[in-house]
């Protein structure tokens, strides 16, 4: 490794704390500084987006060259790749030929591919309702009473249904959203606080 680890870690310190005076502490120096970190942080996105769209595209060739399973798709993927690239640079993103491509070629794929997931989301809820225990009974009544309080013949059915459904979704819903989000914002300053303080290296990669 070019750079030692315990560099590396004091660095990546470093910076954080300097983010984290520069969201508490409103100093000119600290806030022009971590302008500047900003705006390199900018150029590295950009150089790292460079190097993984090529690292993507080798990726490719190599399936094909070797003939692997799906090589075919391979060479579509790098096909709209050098496609892409080609009629941005040549024409500019607001070209016609680069419009056609993201409007109408791009866009449609992406929304087949949201299409297809309908079908994988099915089965998954099929598996998940399955009332092994009591923690997807929960969720199974639940699930039924939500849908049939949303459907039209579910004030039929009874006259509460739509209240039951409504007390799910502002209620319950609610609730459970705001537990995990506290959750996840305890355990990523937890986080923040383990790299920050050298403790937790896995961002680093590689060993010792």
């Amino acid at each position: 490794m070019l750079i030692p680890r315990k560099v590396m870690v004091l660095v990546g310190t470093a910076f954080g704390a300097l983010m984290i005076a520069d969201y508490f502490l409103k100093v000119d120096i600290i806030q022009k500084t971590a302008g500047e970190v900003l705006g390199w942080v900018l150029v590295i996105a950009g150089a790292a987006l460079l190097l993984a769209s090529l690292n993507l595209v080798k990726v490719q060739i190599i399936n094909i060259t070797q003939k692997r399973r799906g090589w075919q798709y391979s060479i579509v993927v790098v096909a709209a790749y050098v496609a892409m690239v080609f009629t941005g640079l040549m024409y500019g993103k607001n070209s016609a030929s680069y419009k056609f491509l993201f409007n109408d070629v791009m866009a449609p794929v992406g929304t087949t591919l949201n299409a297809c997931m309908i079908f994988f989301i099915s089965s998954a809820s099929y598996r998940s309702f399955r009332a092994r225990n009591y923690q997807a009974a929960v969720l199974l009544v639940a699930a039924a009473l939500v849908l049939l309080g949303g459907a039209p013949a579910g004030a039929v059915v009874h006259s509460r249904l739509p209240a039951i459904r409504d007390w799910f979704l502002e209620v319950a819903t609610v609730a459970g959203n705001r537990g995990i989000v506290l959750a996840s914002a305890i355990g990523t300053i937890a986080l923040g606080f383990k790299v920050l303080l050298g403790i937790d290296k896995g961002h680093l990669g590689g060993g010792e």
